[in-house]
């Protein structure tokens, strides 16, 4: 015999494998610990700078890039400070 016919034979035994699996199916998903907020952080900044007369690359290579290495190693940033204007 074979797990098909054997399946046809007993209807009801399967259905009760079936039952079972659904439930514990169901009390898995009901007793899930659920969390509201994510926990963690995007961090992100944004640099806008006028510089007259300058290409995008010299303004790049004279201002942005040398604040942003700044502000990355800036030890004020890893503790948590917060600037407001």
């Amino acid at each position: 015999m074979s797990l098909p016919e054997d399946s046809l034979k007993n209807k009801k035994v399967v259905w009760f494998f079936l039952f079972v699996l659904l439930a514990g199916g169901a009390l898995g998903f009901v007793t899930l610990g659920k969390k509201e907020d994510s926990t963690f952080v995007i961090k992100s900044a944004s640099l806008v700078c006028t510089y007259p007369g300058a290409t995008p690359l010299e303004v790049e290579q004279l201002i942005s890039e040398p604040i942003e290495r700044e502000v990355q190693s800036s030890i004020w940033l890893s503790q948590g400070y917060r600037f407001r204007n």
